[in-house]
Protein backbone atom coordinates (compact mmCIF):
# COMPACT_ATOMS: atom_id res chain seq x y z
CA UNK A 1 0.00 0.00 0.00
CA UNK A 2 1.93 3.25 -1.10
CA UNK A 3 2.40 5.75 2.07
CA UNK A 4 2.84 9.67 1.50
CA UNK A 5 5.46 11.40 2.26
CA UNK A 6 6.50 12.02 6.02
CA UNK A 7 4.75 8.34 6.69
CA UNK A 8 6.58 5.84 8.67
CA UNK A 9 5.76 2.05 8.43
CA UNK A 10 5.13 1.75 11.86
CA UNK A 11 2.49 3.86 11.72
CA UNK A 12 0.12 1.11 10.34
CA UNK A 13 -1.21 -2.15 12.46
CA UNK A 14 1.39 -4.52 11.99
CA UNK A 15 -0.74 -7.42 10.46
CA UNK A 16 -1.27 -7.20 6.72
CA UNK A 17 -3.91 -9.41 5.57
CA UNK A 18 -5.31 -10.55 2.50
CA UNK A 19 -8.46 -8.67 1.46
CA UNK A 20 -11.47 -11.31 0.42
CA UNK A 21 -12.71 -9.25 -2.63
CA UNK A 22 -9.08 -8.48 -4.12
CA UNK A 23 -7.39 -11.32 -3.22
CA UNK A 24 -4.06 -9.35 -2.71
CA UNK A 25 -2.50 -8.84 0.32
CA UNK A 26 -0.19 -5.85 -0.16
CA UNK A 27 -3.06 -2.84 -0.28
CA UNK A 28 -4.98 -3.20 2.45
CA UNK A 29 -4.71 -4.80 5.87
CA UNK A 30 -8.86 -5.33 6.03
CA UNK A 31 -10.40 -9.25 5.23
CA UNK A 32 -9.66 -12.54 6.70
CA UNK A 33 -6.42 -13.23 8.97
CA UNK A 34 -5.20 -17.07 10.22
CA UNK A 35 -5.06 -17.57 13.56
CA UNK A 36 -3.08 -19.66 15.69
CA UNK A 37 -4.96 -22.60 15.19
CA UNK A 38 -4.20 -22.03 11.69
CA UNK A 39 -8.10 -21.61 11.35
CA UNK A 40 -8.73 -18.82 8.57
CA UNK A 41 -11.06 -15.95 10.36
CA UNK A 42 -13.39 -13.99 8.08
CA UNK A 43 -16.07 -11.84 8.24
CA UNK A 44 -18.60 -15.24 6.76
CA UNK A 45 -16.76 -17.37 9.78
CA UNK A 46 -17.69 -14.84 12.58
CA UNK A 47 -21.17 -14.72 11.68
CA UNK A 48 -21.18 -17.88 11.89
CA UNK A 49 -20.85 -17.66 15.98
CA UNK A 50 -23.89 -17.61 17.41
CA UNK A 51 -22.94 -14.59 19.77
CA UNK A 52 -20.89 -12.46 17.04
CA UNK A 53 -24.48 -12.70 15.41
CA UNK A 54 -25.78 -11.76 18.02
CA UNK A 55 -24.03 -8.69 18.58
CA UNK A 56 -23.63 -7.10 15.32
CA UNK A 57 -27.55 -7.86 14.50
CA UNK A 58 -28.29 -5.66 18.02
CA UNK A 59 -26.20 -3.13 17.78
CA UNK A 60 -27.98 -2.79 13.66
CA UNK A 61 -31.09 -2.60 15.27
CA UNK A 62 -30.21 -0.14 17.99
CA UNK A 63 -28.90 2.39 15.56
CA UNK A 64 -31.31 1.59 12.61
CA UNK A 65 -33.92 2.64 14.95
CA UNK A 66 -32.90 5.91 16.61
CA UNK A 67 -33.93 8.54 13.87
CA UNK A 68 -31.40 10.93 12.33
CA UNK A 69 -32.82 15.00 11.47
CA UNK A 70 -31.47 18.04 10.31
CA UNK A 71 -31.93 20.90 13.02
CA UNK A 72 -30.67 24.55 12.72
CA UNK A 73 -29.12 26.99 14.58
CA UNK A 74 -32.22 27.63 16.94
CA UNK A 75 -32.41 23.96 17.80
CA UNK A 76 -35.91 23.46 15.59
CA UNK A 77 -35.86 20.43 12.97
CA UNK A 78 -35.61 21.73 9.57
CA UNK A 79 -37.68 18.56 8.06
CA UNK A 80 -38.01 20.48 4.35
CA UNK A 81 -34.35 20.56 4.08
CA UNK A 82 -32.86 19.05 1.32
CA UNK A 83 -30.74 16.09 3.40
CA UNK A 84 -33.66 15.51 5.70
CA UNK A 85 -35.20 13.89 2.43
CA UNK A 86 -31.98 12.09 1.41
CA UNK A 87 -31.82 10.61 5.14
CA UNK A 88 -35.42 9.79 5.31
CA UNK A 89 -35.02 7.87 1.55
CA UNK A 90 -31.68 7.39 0.81
CA UNK A 91 -32.38 5.79 -1.69
CA UNK A 92 -34.96 4.51 -3.94
CA UNK A 93 -34.52 0.95 -2.74
CA UNK A 94 -34.24 2.07 0.75
CA UNK A 95 -35.99 3.61 3.78
CA UNK A 96 -33.96 5.52 5.92
CA UNK A 97 -33.70 2.08 8.82
CA UNK A 98 -32.87 0.07 5.86
CA UNK A 99 -29.69 1.68 5.17
CA UNK A 100 -28.85 2.47 8.95
CA UNK A 101 -29.00 -1.21 9.72
CA UNK A 102 -26.83 -2.27 6.51
CA UNK A 103 -23.94 0.77 7.51
CA UNK A 104 -24.14 -0.75 11.14
CA UNK A 105 -24.08 -4.33 10.37
CA UNK A 106 -20.94 -3.59 8.36
CA UNK A 107 -19.74 -1.03 10.68
CA UNK A 108 -20.05 -3.51 14.05
CA UNK A 109 -18.43 -6.63 11.87
CA UNK A 110 -15.54 -5.18 9.93
CA UNK A 111 -14.95 -1.95 11.56
CA UNK A 112 -15.67 -0.09 8.83
CA UNK A 113 -18.45 1.04 6.50
CA UNK A 114 -18.99 2.88 3.05
CA UNK A 115 -21.86 4.59 1.63
CA UNK A 116 -21.35 6.15 -1.92
CA UNK A 117 -22.88 9.74 -2.51
CA UNK A 118 -24.48 10.05 -5.83
CA UNK A 119 -25.59 13.87 -7.03
CA UNK A 120 -27.57 15.66 -8.95
CA UNK A 121 -27.05 17.83 -11.79
CA UNK A 122 -26.65 20.46 -9.17
CA UNK A 123 -24.25 19.29 -6.99
CA UNK A 124 -27.09 18.18 -4.22
CA UNK A 125 -26.91 14.73 -2.44
CA UNK A 126 -29.56 13.12 -4.33
CA UNK A 127 -28.53 9.82 -3.23
CA UNK A 128 -26.77 6.79 -0.45
CA UNK A 129 -25.96 3.77 -1.11
CA UNK A 130 -23.81 1.84 0.99
CA UNK A 131 -21.51 -0.98 -0.24
CA UNK A 132 -20.73 -4.22 1.62
CA UNK A 133 -17.59 -3.84 3.82
CA UNK A 134 -15.80 -7.10 2.10
CA UNK A 135 -15.70 -5.46 -1.02
CA UNK A 136 -13.80 -2.07 -0.49
CA UNK A 137 -10.32 -1.81 -0.28
CA UNK A 138 -8.86 1.29 0.54
CA UNK A 139 -5.57 2.60 -1.38
CA UNK A 140 -3.89 5.80 -1.51
CA UNK A 141 -3.06 6.90 -5.16
CA UNK A 142 0.63 6.51 -5.84
CA UNK A 143 0.92 10.05 -7.68
CA UNK A 144 -1.87 12.16 -5.85
CA UNK A 145 -1.32 10.46 -2.46
CA UNK A 146 -5.26 11.04 -1.85
CA UNK A 147 -7.28 8.25 -0.29
CA UNK A 148 -9.31 6.30 -2.72
CA UNK A 149 -11.97 3.61 -2.29
CA UNK A 150 -11.66 0.16 -4.87
CA UNK A 151 -15.18 -1.25 -4.59
CA UNK A 152 -15.31 -4.77 -6.41
CA UNK A 153 -18.69 -5.95 -7.29
CA UNK A 154 -19.15 -9.32 -6.84
CA UNK A 155 -22.19 -9.92 -8.83
CA UNK A 156 -20.71 -7.55 -11.88
CA UNK A 157 -17.19 -9.04 -11.64
CA UNK A 158 -16.57 -4.95 -11.66
CA UNK A 159 -14.63 -2.81 -10.26
CA UNK A 160 -14.77 0.92 -9.61
CA UNK A 161 -12.67 3.76 -8.28
CA UNK A 162 -13.80 6.14 -6.64
CA UNK A 163 -11.85 9.02 -4.61
CA UNK A 164 -13.11 9.79 -0.87
CA UNK A 165 -15.19 12.83 -1.77
CA UNK A 166 -17.52 10.76 -3.07
CA UNK A 167 -18.34 8.40 0.12
CA UNK A 168 -18.97 8.21 3.51
CA UNK A 169 -16.75 6.46 5.04
CA UNK A 170 -18.09 5.38 8.85
CA UNK A 171 -15.55 3.99 11.20
CA UNK A 172 -16.29 2.08 14.60
CA UNK A 173 -13.44 0.04 15.36
CA UNK A 174 -9.97 0.88 16.54
CA UNK A 175 -7.99 2.93 14.38
CA UNK A 176 -4.20 3.90 14.93
CA UNK A 177 -3.83 5.95 11.57
CA UNK A 178 -7.32 7.65 12.02
CA UNK A 179 -8.27 6.03 8.59
CA UNK A 180 -8.16 2.04 8.88
CA UNK A 181 -10.06 0.42 11.56
CA UNK A 182 -9.62 -3.03 13.14
CA UNK A 183 -12.39 -4.61 12.54
CA UNK A 184 -13.81 -7.37 15.48
CA UNK A 185 -13.56 -10.29 14.18
CA UNK A 186 -9.38 -9.58 13.56
CA UNK A 187 -8.95 -8.73 16.78
CA UNK A 188 -10.96 -11.55 17.84
CA UNK A 189 -9.38 -14.15 15.71
CA UNK A 190 -8.15 -16.41 18.04
CA UNK A 191 -11.56 -15.99 20.42
CA UNK A 192 -13.45 -16.84 17.16
CA UNK A 193 -11.51 -19.80 16.01
CA UNK A 194 -11.89 -21.30 19.75
CA UNK A 195 -15.11 -20.50 19.30
CA UNK A 196 -15.52 -22.58 15.93
CA UNK A 197 -13.71 -25.23 17.12
CA UNK A 198 -15.86 -25.83 20.32
CA UNK A 199 -19.04 -25.95 17.82
CA UNK A 200 -17.55 -28.56 15.65
CA UNK A 201 -16.71 -30.69 18.83
CA UNK A 202 -19.83 -29.77 19.89
CA UNK A 203 -21.29 -31.10 16.69
CA UNK A 204 -19.19 -34.39 16.53
CA UNK A 205 -19.63 -35.32 19.99
CA UNK A 206 -24.04 -34.86 19.79
CA UNK A 207 -23.45 -36.45 16.33
CA UNK A 208 -21.93 -39.42 18.15
CA UNK A 209 -24.47 -39.85 20.78
CA UNK A 210 -22.53 -38.62 23.20
CA UNK A 211 -20.18 -41.17 23.22
CA UNK A 212 -17.03 -39.77 21.50
CA UNK A 213 -14.92 -42.54 21.11
CA UNK A 214 -14.25 -46.55 22.22
CA UNK A 215 -11.69 -48.54 22.85
CA UNK A 216 -10.90 -52.22 21.72
CA UNK A 217 -8.91 -54.54 24.05
CA UNK A 218 -7.59 -57.96 22.42
CA UNK A 219 -5.08 -60.15 23.95
CA UNK A 220 -3.96 -61.25 20.32
CA UNK A 221 -1.97 -59.27 17.88
CA UNK A 222 -4.35 -57.96 14.76
CA UNK A 223 -3.50 -57.76 11.28
CA UNK A 224 -3.82 -54.77 9.10
CA UNK A 225 -6.87 -56.33 7.30
CA UNK A 226 -8.28 -57.28 10.55
CA UNK A 227 -7.63 -53.78 12.18
CA UNK A 228 -9.61 -52.00 9.77
CA UNK A 229 -12.23 -54.13 9.08
CA UNK A 230 -13.00 -53.89 12.71
CA UNK A 231 -12.93 -50.42 12.19
CA UNK A 232 -15.43 -50.09 9.27
CA UNK A 233 -17.64 -52.16 11.74
CA UNK A 234 -17.42 -49.33 14.42
CA UNK A 235 -17.97 -46.36 11.84
CA UNK A 236 -20.97 -48.33 10.40
CA UNK A 237 -23.01 -49.61 13.53
CA UNK A 238 -21.77 -46.83 16.00
CA UNK A 239 -20.99 -43.67 14.99
CA UNK A 240 -24.84 -42.48 14.75
CA UNK A 241 -27.10 -42.44 17.68
CA UNK A 242 -29.97 -44.64 15.38
CA UNK A 243 -27.79 -46.74 14.65
CA UNK A 244 -28.01 -49.33 17.73
CA UNK A 245 -26.60 -52.94 16.23
CA UNK A 246 -24.22 -54.82 18.10
CA UNK A 247 -20.79 -55.04 17.45
CA UNK A 248 -19.41 -58.82 16.65
CA UNK A 249 -15.68 -58.96 17.98
CA UNK A 250 -13.13 -61.81 17.49
CA UNK A 251 -11.78 -64.25 20.21
CA UNK A 252 -10.24 -62.42 23.11
CA UNK A 253 -11.33 -59.41 22.15
CA UNK A 254 -13.47 -56.64 24.65
CA UNK A 255 -15.18 -53.00 23.56
CA UNK A 256 -15.57 -50.56 25.98
CA UNK A 257 -16.76 -46.78 25.68
CA UNK A 258 -14.96 -43.71 26.70
CA UNK A 259 -17.57 -42.31 28.63
CA UNK A 260 -17.41 -38.36 28.48
CA UNK A 261 -19.97 -34.90 28.46
CA UNK A 262 -19.56 -31.57 27.93
CA UNK A 263 -19.91 -31.03 31.43
CA UNK A 264 -16.42 -33.14 32.06
CA UNK A 265 -14.76 -31.61 28.77
CA UNK A 266 -15.36 -28.14 30.06
CA UNK A 267 -17.07 -27.54 27.04
CA UNK A 268 -20.20 -25.24 28.35
CA UNK A 269 -17.43 -23.08 30.34
CA UNK A 270 -15.12 -22.47 27.76
CA UNK A 271 -18.07 -21.62 25.95
CA UNK A 272 -19.29 -19.18 27.92
CA UNK A 273 -15.57 -17.44 28.47
CA UNK A 274 -15.98 -17.26 24.38
CA UNK A 275 -18.99 -15.30 24.94
CA UNK A 276 -18.22 -13.02 27.22
CA UNK A 277 -15.20 -11.80 25.09
CA UNK A 278 -17.02 -11.36 21.88
CA UNK A 279 -19.44 -9.57 23.93
CA UNK A 280 -16.40 -7.47 25.49
CA UNK A 281 -15.14 -6.96 21.74
CA UNK A 282 -18.18 -5.37 20.57
CA UNK A 283 -19.04 -3.25 23.95
CA UNK A 284 -22.45 -5.21 24.21
CA UNK A 285 -23.65 -6.26 27.65
CA UNK A 286 -24.03 -10.32 28.11
CA UNK A 287 -27.56 -9.68 29.45
CA UNK A 288 -28.37 -7.65 25.43
CA UNK A 289 -27.86 -11.24 23.93
CA UNK A 290 -29.11 -13.87 26.29
CA UNK A 291 -26.34 -14.40 28.50
CA UNK A 292 -27.10 -14.13 32.19
CA UNK A 293 -25.50 -15.55 35.93
CA UNK A 294 -22.44 -12.80 36.02
CA UNK A 295 -21.80 -11.16 38.69
CA UNK A 296 -22.47 -7.71 38.22
CA UNK A 297 -24.46 -5.88 41.26
CA UNK A 298 -26.02 -3.34 38.69
CA UNK A 299 -29.64 -3.27 37.48
CA UNK A 300 -30.68 -4.33 34.17
CA UNK A 301 -31.69 -0.42 33.70
CA UNK A 302 -28.37 0.57 35.04
CA UNK A 303 -26.60 -1.65 32.63
CA UNK A 304 -28.84 -0.40 30.02
CA UNK A 305 -28.03 3.59 30.68
CA UNK A 306 -24.09 2.43 30.38
CA UNK A 307 -24.39 0.69 27.06
CA UNK A 308 -25.94 3.98 25.74
CA UNK A 309 -23.75 5.56 26.97
CA UNK A 310 -20.59 3.62 26.40
CA UNK A 311 -21.05 2.30 23.17
CA UNK A 312 -24.41 3.63 21.26
CA UNK A 313 -23.38 7.09 22.52
CA UNK A 314 -19.87 7.19 20.95
CA UNK A 315 -21.24 5.28 17.79
CA UNK A 316 -23.61 8.46 17.03
CA UNK A 317 -21.23 10.87 17.71
CA UNK A 318 -19.13 9.51 14.79
CA UNK A 319 -21.53 8.64 12.89
CA UNK A 320 -23.21 12.33 13.11
CA UNK A 321 -20.25 13.75 12.30
CA UNK A 322 -19.52 11.79 9.28
CA UNK A 323 -23.25 13.11 7.66
CA UNK A 324 -22.24 16.64 8.53
CA UNK A 325 -19.84 16.51 5.47
CA UNK A 326 -23.00 16.31 3.49
CA UNK A 327 -24.04 19.65 4.60
CA UNK A 328 -23.26 22.41 2.23
CA UNK A 329 -19.83 24.24 4.01
CA UNK A 330 -21.88 27.26 4.15
CA UNK A 331 -24.45 25.32 6.89
CA UNK A 332 -21.80 23.07 8.37
CA UNK A 333 -21.28 26.06 11.14
CA UNK A 334 -25.07 26.37 11.87
CA UNK A 335 -27.08 23.03 10.71
CA UNK A 336 -26.33 20.14 12.51
CA UNK A 337 -27.13 16.89 12.31
CA UNK A 338 -28.29 14.66 15.42
CA UNK A 339 -29.56 10.82 16.22
CA UNK A 340 -32.60 11.18 19.05
CA UNK A 341 -31.99 8.68 21.84
CA UNK A 342 -34.75 9.72 23.86
CA UNK A 343 -36.66 6.50 22.65
CA UNK A 344 -33.82 4.06 23.90
CA UNK A 345 -33.73 5.87 27.09
CA UNK A 346 -37.11 5.96 28.28
CA UNK A 347 -37.19 4.16 31.65
CA UNK A 348 -40.54 2.26 32.86
CA UNK A 349 -43.65 3.52 33.40
CA UNK A 350 -43.06 5.26 37.02
CA UNK A 351 -39.64 6.48 35.96
CA UNK A 352 -41.11 8.34 32.89
CA UNK A 353 -43.88 9.55 34.55
CA UNK A 354 -41.45 11.07 36.89
CA UNK A 355 -39.01 12.34 34.60
CA UNK A 356 -42.03 14.29 32.34
CA UNK A 357 -43.66 15.70 36.09
CA UNK A 358 -40.65 17.25 36.46
CA UNK A 359 -39.47 18.65 33.22
CA UNK A 360 -43.01 20.14 33.06
CA UNK A 361 -43.09 21.66 36.32
CA UNK A 362 -39.69 23.35 35.92
CA UNK A 363 -40.81 24.57 32.30
CA UNK A 364 -38.54 22.85 30.33
CA UNK A 365 -41.16 20.70 28.07
CA UNK A 366 -44.61 22.40 27.32
CA UNK A 367 -47.66 19.40 26.89
CA UNK A 368 -47.77 19.34 23.84
CA UNK A 369 -43.63 18.35 23.84
CA UNK A 370 -44.72 15.51 26.21
CA UNK A 371 -47.52 14.18 24.37
CA UNK A 372 -44.85 14.30 21.29
CA UNK A 373 -42.43 12.22 22.75
CA UNK A 374 -45.84 9.84 23.37
CA UNK A 375 -46.51 9.71 20.02
CA UNK A 376 -50.30 11.90 20.88
CA UNK A 377 -51.69 14.66 19.04
CA UNK A 378 -50.95 18.02 20.04
CA UNK A 379 -53.73 20.00 21.91
CA UNK A 380 -54.87 23.60 22.09
CA UNK A 381 -52.91 25.74 24.50
CA UNK A 382 -50.90 23.65 25.29
CA UNK A 383 -47.62 25.27 23.67
CA UNK A 384 -47.39 26.71 26.76
CA UNK A 385 -44.75 26.81 28.81
CA UNK A 386 -44.87 26.81 33.20
CA UNK A 387 -42.82 29.20 35.32
CA UNK A 388 -42.58 28.44 38.84
CA UNK A 389 -43.26 30.96 41.22
CA UNK A 390 -40.63 30.24 43.77
CA UNK A 391 -37.64 30.65 41.13
CA UNK A 392 -36.04 34.04 40.37
CA UNK A 393 -33.96 35.67 38.23
CA UNK A 394 -30.16 35.76 40.14
CA UNK A 395 -29.33 39.43 41.46
CA UNK A 396 -33.75 40.43 40.72
CA UNK A 397 -33.40 41.00 44.58
CA UNK A 398 -36.47 38.91 44.89
CA UNK A 399 -36.43 36.33 48.19
CA UNK A 400 -37.78 33.12 45.89
CA UNK A 401 -40.33 32.84 48.65
CA UNK A 402 -43.88 33.21 46.73
CA UNK A 403 -45.80 34.66 49.70
CA UNK A 404 -43.15 37.43 50.34
CA UNK A 405 -42.42 37.76 47.01
CA UNK A 406 -46.15 38.71 46.57
CA UNK A 407 -46.46 40.90 49.95
CA UNK A 408 -43.51 43.41 48.73
CA UNK A 409 -45.49 43.48 45.36
CA UNK A 410 -48.62 44.62 47.08
CA UNK A 411 -46.38 46.71 49.06
CA UNK A 412 -44.91 48.40 46.11
CA UNK A 413 -48.00 49.05 44.44
CA UNK A 414 -49.76 50.60 47.74
CA UNK A 415 -46.94 53.41 48.22
CA UNK A 416 -47.40 53.75 44.32
CA UNK A 417 -50.97 55.00 44.62
CA UNK A 418 -50.97 56.52 47.53
CA UNK A 419 -47.92 58.87 46.07
CA UNK A 420 -50.42 59.54 43.31
CA UNK A 421 -52.98 60.68 45.56
CA UNK A 422 -50.65 63.51 47.02
CA UNK A 423 -49.62 64.67 43.98
CA UNK A 424 -53.66 65.12 43.24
Amino acid sequence: MPLPPGWRKNNLPAKLVKNVATNNGRETFLGSVASALGLTVSGRDAMAINTVFACVGLLSRIMSSLPVKVYGPDKNELANHDLSRVLKFPNEEMTGPDFRAAINANAALHGFAIAVIVRDGAGRVAELRPVPSSQVTMIRDRETKRLTYKIHNVFTGQQETLDFSRVLHFRSGVSFDGIASMSPELGLENVISIARAIDTFASSFYANGANPSMIIKTAAALTTDQVESLKRQISDRVSTPGNARPIVLGKDMEASTIQGSAQSSQTLEQRKEQDLAICRMFGVPPHKVGIFGDSSSASVEQKAIEFVQSTIGPLCVSQEAVYAALLPRNEQTTVYIKHNLAAILRGDTASQSAHFAVMRQNGVYSANDIRGFLDMPAIDGGDDYLTPLNMVAAGSGATGNPGTQTTRQNKGQQMEFLSILNRA
